[in-house]
């Protein structure tokens, strides 16, 4: 991530800009980039124009301000204490990450709908997801699953994209579901998600063998 990135997500905010940050949340989300208007984050912020541009000098900054942060969220420091060997198994390690991510989703909607918006139409954040995904996740993943020699000649670079595809599309879709489709549906994230992992790990035949299992070495 550029340096100017870096410096722009580790400012802390209060008061008024922290306003200003959640109403363009919103309305980026809603909107998108072109849609939305300083006026329009002001009006929505309750503060004056010439307030917003106290604190930022161009609606690129108050977008980066808003956006890059999201990126910071998705690192999570678990990954760093499994690779350490604080911690073992790549099923804990999945687990944490769908609960972290559901408990954001859970805290602040707005926040999941402009992430899936900012992955879907820029660039930018689409290379900075997948660098965080590639360079934190996937390899612990891999070596933890102790994939035979054999299965990663075969399928070469399209087995880290599969094991990308499946990983991550249940989390979408498992997010998206509760959070927007049946939003009004009473969900036990923790049972919910160990069904997914179980299904995930063991197969759709797997539900023939009973309940899901704590652990998957």
């Amino acid at each position: 991530m550029p340096e100017e990135k870096k410096k722009i997500e580790n400012r802390s905010c209060n008061g008024k800009e922290k306003d200003i940050i959640d109403a363009a949340m919103r309305l980026f989300s809603r909107y998108g980039y072109a849609g939305t208007t300083t006026i329009s984050i002001a009006e929505e912020a309750k503060v004056s124009e010439k307030t917003l541009f106290k604190y930022f000098h161009t609606k690129q900054e108050l977008y980066d301000r808003t956006v890059y942060p999201l990126i910071k969220t998705m690192v999570s420091e678990k990954v760093s204490a499994y690779g350490a060997g604080k911690k073992e198994g790549v099923y804990g390690l999945i687990h944490d990450l769908y609960m972290d991510k559901i408990k954001m989703a859970k805290e602040n909607p707005d926040q999941l709908k402009l992430t899936m918006h900012e992955f879907l139409m820029n660039p930018a954040f689409q290379s900075s997801m997948s660098g965080i995904w590639n360079d934190s996740y996937l390899p612990y993943i891999k070596k933890e699953l102790d994939i035979q020699e054999e299965v990663c000649e075969e399928y070469g670079e399209m087995l880290e994209d599969a094991l990308t595809r499946i990983i991550v599309s249940i989390l979408v879709a498992y997010a998206i579901d509760r959070t927007y489709i049946r939003k009004d549906k009473k969900f036990d994230d923790e049972k919910e998600i160990k069904l997914m992992l179980k299904i995930l790990f063991d197969g759709i035949n797997g539900l023939k063998d009973g309940p899901e299992r704590e652990e998957h070495k």
